[in-house]
C-alpha cells in the first residue's frame, strides 16, 4: 500500500497548488458529502481512485494525443462512451471533451 500524501495546499507564485485526493478520506468525513456523491453518481468512480499506480497514470497522460493515448502496449481511444464505461459515471450533465486544445504542462 502506498504511503499517504500530504494533502495540505501549498502556495507557489501566489496562487493555489490543486489537490488531487488519491482516496476517499475526505469525501467520507462527512455523511452527507458520501450521499452527495452517490446521488450523483460517482461515488463508486471516487473509490476506485483508492491505491491508483502513479505511473500508470503519468504513461497515461504522456502519451495523451488527438483523443487516444498508450500505456504500456495498449492503445486506448478516448471517447465519451469509454468513459463512461470505465469511471461508471453516466453520461449526463456537461460533455467531457469541450473542443479545447489540451497543452502539454510540466507534469508531463
Amino acid at each position: 500500500m502506498a504511503p499517504k500524501k500530504d494533502l495540505t495546499p501549498r502556495k507557489r507564485s501566489c496562487s493555489l497548488v490543486r489537490i488531487e485526493p488519491d482516496n476517499t478520506s475526505l469525501i467520507e468525513k462527512d455523511p452527507s458529502h458520501v450521499e452527495t456523491f452517490k446521488h450523483v453518481g460517482c461515488w463508486r468512480f471516487c473509490q476506485k481512485l483508492e491505491g491508483y499506480h502513479l505511473e500508470v497514470s503519468r504513461d497515461f497522460v504522456k502519451n495523451f494525443n488527438e483523443g487516444k493515448t498508450k500505456v504500456g502496449p495498449v492503445e486506448i481511444h478516448l471517447t465519451t462512451d469509454f468513459i463512461s464505461e470505465v469511471t461508471e459515471i453516466p453520461r449526463s450533465g456537461e460533455c467531457y471533451f469541450k473542443a479545447k486544445k489540451i497543452e502539454k504542462h510540466d507534469w508531463c
